[in-house]
């Protein structure tokens, strides 16, 4: 009887048992460990009167720029909140979100100027007023002697509305800022002549004159007369006489 011996199968079992070794041996890499970013919100609120970003929930570090916008006739008051101290003069600002904060708007009517000057020959009470929008304003015009109120004028580059005068009192409705004037003219003066039947007088240039305008009054006497004197309300005369007529250079 013969004993066979096989190595084969050994070597094989080797080879493979080396195989199992070699990639054991192999170390799987740990993946690295992403750092986790913080999240806040930048919560923003507002009045009367205008209109905010709406609040957003952004991570650490970044920027967020909030912006308040007024209505019609108002104006940002202050930033309040506490994301920090912001300049109420910039309606845009710019936050670095590093916590939980508040931000809000306040805002407030705008006051308005309105202004009254007047020409040559009186004043106007109440010379500037501020005002809101909406409310009323009203100026009173002031005549020297003399003079009157001819009307009232408004500057082009203003936002006068329109207005109430009722005899020397001015009223209106505030809708922005608003420059006028009061115009002021000489007063007319009427000289009444009253008949006389032994003569006449006659008024050159006329008997309807502005206040300060001088006029001539000539008295001529009929024949047979003479003349005697003057008479009535319009004050002291310089009084020149002739053979036949007295004149009055007349101060209306």
């Amino acid at each position: 009887m013969r004993l066979r011996i096989f190595s084969l199968p050994l070597f094989v079992s080797g080879v493979a048992l080396l195989l199992l070794f070699s990639c054991n041996d192999e170390v799987t890499p740990t993946p690295p460990i992403e750092p986790v970013v913080a999240k806040f919100t930048i919560a923003t609120s507002t009045g009367v009167g205008g209109s905010i970003t709406s609040s957003q929930s952004v991570d650490g570090g970044q920027s967020v720029t909030v912006t308040a916008t007024a209505q019609e006739h108002y104006q940002l008051k202050q930033w309040t909140g506490d994301c920090g101290s912001f300049d109420k003069d910039n309606s845009e600002i710019t936050i670095t979100a590093s916590k939980n904060c508040q931000i809000g708007a306040e805002f407030e009517k705008i006051k308005y100027s309105i202004t009254a000057g007047s020409t040559d020959g009186g004043s106007v009470s109440e010379g500037e007023l501020s005002r809101e929008y909406g409310q009323i304003a009203s100026f009173t015009a002031e005549p020297e002697e003399g003079y009157q109120l001819s009307g009232w004028t408004t500057a082009e580059s203003s936002e006068c509305p329109d207005l109430i005068a009722v005899n020397n009192k001015v009223t209106l409705t505030v809708a922005g800022n608003c420059s006028l004037e009061a115009v002021f003219t000489k007063a007319p003066r009427t000289i009444t002549i009253e008949e006389n039947e032994n003569g006449e007088i006659g008024i050159t240039p006329s008997t309807t004159v502005d206040h300060g305008d001088e006029v001539v009054v000539t008295a001529t006497a009929d024949e047979h007369y003479a003349f005697k004197g003057w008479s009535g309300s319009c004050g002291e005369l310089n009084l020149t006489f002739g053979s036949k007529y007295a004149q009055n250079p007349y101060q209306a």
